[in-house]
């Protein structure tokens, strides 16, 4: 056994991880892994707990599928990378950009100087936030009453309708732009996301289990294994979303209560769900570049820089910092990244330059270029179409940026990049 193999089956058999599925591929077809890790068994009546065809929840991992629907929406000229969004999304018209929120007094807005436009809403540039982490806009949602609503509301305009944090396309800023995205493309398409994305994404690629409605689908909800939670004594060591973990050799319970909300539409931004071999024929396709979901000039420009230079600085300041520690996946510290449409991306090659945090010596590093991102249950995925190389992690626990997952996934993309090379001669 492959000793990456071995340190996932340790994890799993002492409860370090409730499970995983891994699939990793390479350009030419000479390489490609599928795995998947069986932990406890935490759903009551379900098929089973990790298999290859495990149904998982994506969170974030979302927003790609997204972005490849709104650049598909580009192509056939019915949405501008560049145009106000307005036309789709009239409430936008009432947005303002918050500035001051004290307790005892009336919130302080300012103006939107520049309108919001679909390019800012794939590159987080556009002013929109969670609305969660930010004190101004924990002062804001306690001033209007609404902070419960960010977890459960079913409707994107009850969850995530707030004002800017900042102007449009002056700063990086993580946030709802891609559930406001999903919306535009319905509105421009007069279709529902869900059923966009099954005609012009999922028949393309044979992808047979992606859903916005989960619930909806029995065959579908008995792959899904039970969401767990590290914590201690059955408590979250840290809230869900606020990253890493007090203590990553505490036991893994189940956490039955996420997601928080019932959606009622598609969320753009955080609400699919499909086996990871599933998932992964979107990538592996971006890999190729063969046409079959986007064409090779838009899968270029969706993989080049697009942040201006204010944001930008803002973006590597965030992945530089804290905010680095509530994702999955690692991100050394001496590489400069931006955002594509829809991606973090990376502007140079990651074995140039001082050896980051946790770079472990002889390892081919991703090449310039890279696009990836995460989603809050700790998955993450990659295209590096430099080493000719894609790969997703799947696996459902919170909270995110745990340091177990990040070690194990570490070592499993070092060997995806090994065994590739080989594989290639």
């Amino acid at each position: 056994m492959k000793t990456f193999e071995k340190e996932f089956e340790v994890a799993c058999r002492d409860g370090a991880i409730p499970g995983a599925v891994l699939v990793a591929s390479n350009v030419d077809g000479t390489f490609k892994y599928e795995k998947a890790f069986q932990g406890q068994n935490l759903r009551e009546g379900a098929d089973s707990n990790y298999q290859l065809d495990s149904v998982l929840r994506y969170a974030s991992l979302t927003k790609l599928v997204t972005s490849v629907a709104a650049l598909q929406c580009v192509e056939r000229g019915l949405l501008s990378l560049d145009d106000d969004v307005t036309k789709w999304l009239p409430e936008f018209k009432e947005l303002k950009v918050l500035l001051e929120c004290e307790e005892g007094k009336e919130p302080v807005f300012e103006d939107i100087k520049n309108p919001i436009t679909l390019r800012h809403l794939l590159t987080h540039s556009s002013g929109l936030s969670y609305g969660t982490a930010e004190p101004l806009f924990q002062r804001y949602r306690s001033h209007t009453d609404t902070t419960s609503l960010a977890a459960t509301s079913g409707t994107i305009h009850g969850a995530y309708f707030l004002p800017l944090i900042y102007q449009p396309g002056t700063v990086w800023h993580y946030g709802s732009s891609h559930d406001w995205a999903g919306k535009l493309i319905s509105a421009a398409t007069h279709l529902s996301l869900e059923s966009y994305i099954q005609t012009h994404i999922c028949q393309p690629l044979a992808i047979t289990s992606m859903t916005f409605y989960l619930p909806s689908h029995p065959s579908l909800l008995r792959r899904n294994p039970q969401p767990s939670k590290r914590g201690k004594d059955g408590s979250m060591l840290k809230n869900a979303l606020s990253g890493g973990t007090d203590d990553p050799s505490a036991p893994v319970y189940p956490f039955p209560d996420w997601p928080s909300r019932t959606y009622e539409e598609p969320f753009g931004g955080e609400g699919l769900a499909s086996s990871i071999p599933d998932y992964h024929k979107l990538l592996h396709s971006l890999l190729l570049n063969d046409g079959k979901v986007l064409r090779p000039e838009t899968v270029e420009m969706m993989f080049s820089p697009q942040l201006s230079p204010t944001a930008k600085e803002a973006l590597n300041e965030a992945f530089h910092g804290p905010f680095a520690a509530m994702v999955a996946g690692r991100y050394p510290g001496h590489v400069q990244v931006d955002w594509g449409l829809g991606c973090m991306v990376t502007v140079e090659d990651e074995d140039k330059g001082d050896e980051g945090e946790g770079e472990r010596e002889g390892r081919m590093g991703r090449g310039k270029g890279t696009a990836m991102w995460s989603g809050v249950a700790n998955s993450f995925w990659w295209i590096d179409r430099v080493r000719g190389v894609c790969g997703v992690f799947g696996t459902q626990m919170l909270p995110s940026g745990d340091d177990r997952v990040g070690e194990l996934l570490e070592g499993w993309e070092a060997e995806v990049y090994r065994l590739a090379a080989e594989a290639k001669g």
